[in-house]
């Protein structure tokens, strides 16, 4: 396997300090799609993450096994 390699830029501020992002799963509801809003601590932008990719629930192995 190989070592993943995901590289956060703000792109309204240009922060790269990985300790200045905060992520939250949304889980969505009967009108809203599940997402992932990035939020940099920086400049205080929120990004939606469904912008640039396909979110999908996240099923623990434990809900799997029931």
């Amino acid at each position: 396997m190989v070592k993943a390699r995901l590289h956060l830029i703000c792109g309204n501020c240009g922060n790269d300090d990985k300790d200045l992002f905060y992520a939250e799963y949304y889980e969505g509801d009967e009108l809203t799609e599940p997402t992932i809003y990035v939020k940099c601590n920086n400049c205080g932008t929120v990004h939606d993450l469904a912008d640039n990719s396909t979110i999908e629930k996240f099923v623990s192995e434990k809900e799997e096994q029931e």
